[in-house]
């Protein structure tokens, strides 16, 4: 059976915390990897591959007849539980199912406007989330001549015992995975923060970058 179309607003606000735009990012990759629609119940069933090689079954149970809520509930096996990106993708893949029909009508909002740009314009895109990173690190001299530069690397447990315990706790700025939903290196740097038009929220960078090594002033 073919699922109802949800107004992409309603999943919108059903998606709080950064799920939404995470849910849209796992949409666009393919994740959702079954979507079904079960009348009787009102209830669309998914399963969607999540991090790590693990995936997730959800369970969607809609009211039409609400129609500013038709979203009566959302429960995800994953560690969230409800209202998270998983459920998000699949009611966009549910959407897409919707729309598929011949002769259906055609909603305002759809799933197609949520991926493509108007014509002679960029979409939007979601700002990045950022954090801050603590990383042990260590100075070493990799060479036995007294001479050699003495350089600074992230330590291990291994490298502190073959090169010393010459320590040292460093910064660094992290960016969160719009997939995995965990914080990496990706492509930020104290660089980037500094640099207008990035990608990352507003205050954040600023704040975050205030924690990075001051720039040193210009010559004349």
């Amino acid at each position: 059976m073919t699922p109802p179309f949800v107004d992409v607003e309603h999943i919108r606000r059903q998606g709080q915390g950064g799920a939404y735009e995470r849910g849209v990012a796992y949409f666009r990759d393919g994740a959702v990897r079954t979507v079904a629609w079960d009348p009787g119940s009102s209830v669309i069933e998914s399963v969607v591959d999540g991090s790590a090689r693990s995936s997730y079954r959800c369970r969607i149970r809609l009211d039409i007849a609400r129609r500013d809520r038709p979203i009566v509930s959302t429960f995800c096996t994953c560690p969230v539980e409800a209202d998270c990106k998983h459920t998000v993708a699949t009611l966009l893949a549910s959407n897409r199912l919707a729309e598929a029909v011949p002769g259906g009508t055609r909603q305002p909002d759809s799933w197609r406007q949520l991926l493509a740009s108007p014509a002679g314009t960029e979409p939007a895109r979601p700002a990045t989330g950022l954090a801050l990173g603590v990383e042990l690190r260590q100075r070493v001299r990799r060479s036995a001549s007294r001479w050699a530069p003495v350089r600074v690397e992230s330590a291990s447990p291994r490298s502190l015992d073959q090169l010393g315990s010459d320590v040292l706790v460093g910064l660094r700025p992290l960016e969160r995975s719009a997939r995995s939903d965990g914080w990496i290196k990706g492509t930020v740097s104290w660089d980037v923060l500094r640099r207008a038009g990035n990608t990352f929220e507003p205050g954040q960078a600023r704040r975050v970058g205030e924690c990075g090594p001051r720039q040193s002033a210009s010559r004349h």
